[in-house]
């Protein structure tokens, strides 16, 4: 579908860790690619753990060499190459599809409500109504999320219209700031904490999608927007104990690509 894409964001330590790990592994093929022995390009490249050494490249330089080495795998070639690796080891792969932003509620309207002050769109009291629900803990939020439309959707619908009055585009600005800021789940791993992105799956027969991880570092350079179509390379792990609703498969994310279209 596309033939030409960019590299938007890495993550630096990761790709220290999988280019030496994996260096003989790509100039091999690179090699034999060159000498016009092989058309073909890795569909993994298999992960271990080594010394880093010190290197100076261009910017992206490395990420776009691996992203040009290595064959991007859909939503049912994901799994095939899962059930072919017995035993299991991590590796390096690159996924290439859809990939969808679902928000975490608690924090969304957090994320709405908080704008909504901070740009003066609603009054006084909303604004101390806002602040007694920003207080409530976690759990007692979605408590009263999972109750149906009152009081969290009533209340945010409330919001809104006082906020139209002030501004007609206030749920446009509102929309928006939702997609800047990615009140997207979040899970702890690897000591790490991290945005929790899905694999969308083209063909409903796959077995389920892998549980795509970002740093908290990379939010801003992830789309704006609740789904996005890209390449994302790195290293693929078994967990025991996956964020809810998701696979025990992870892909820890080291390289977003995202195909250049020239308007």
């Amino acid at each position: 579908m596309h033939d030409n894409w960019a590299v938007v964001w890495s993550d630096k330590a990761e790709i220290e860790k999988i280019t030496d790990a994996s260096a003989g592994q790509l100039t091999k093929w690179k090699d034999r690619i060159s000498a016009g022995e092989v058309s073909f390009k890795l569909p993994l490249i298999e992960y271990t753990t080594g010394h880093v050494e010190s290197k100076l490249p261009l910017d992206f330089e490395r990420e776009t060499n691996l992203i040009n080495s290595l064959e991007p795998l859909n939503d049912a070639q994901f799994p095939e190459m899962m059930h072919e690796r017995k035993p299991f080891r991590p590796f390096v792969a690159m996924l290439e599809g859809t990939f969808l932003l679902a928000y975490n509620a608690v924090d969304m309207f957090r994320c709405r409500w908080e704008y909504l002050k901070q740009v003066h769109l609603v009054g006084d009291e909303s604004s101390q109504k806002i602040d007694s629900f920003l207080q409530l803990p976690d759990w007692e939020f979605e408590a009263l999320y999972k109750r149906g439309v009152d009081p969290i959707i009533t209340f945010d619908r409330k919001l809104i219209k006082e906020a139209e009055l002030r501004n007609a585009n206030a749920n446009q600005m509102v929309t928006m700031q939702l997609l800047k800021e990615k009140p997207v789940n979040m899970v702890e791993y690897d000591g790490n904490t991290y945005l929790v992105i899905s694999f969308k799956k083209v063909d409903q027969e796959a077995i389920q999608e892998p549980t795509i991880l970002f740093p908290k570092s990379s939010r801003r350079s992830i789309p704006n927007a609740s789904s996005f179509y890209g390449r994302v390379c790195g290293i693929v792990n078994f967990v025991a104990n996956p964020p809810p609703l998701h696979s025990n498969v992870v892909l820890q994310s080291a390289i977003l690509a995202l195909p250049v279209r020239y308007h």
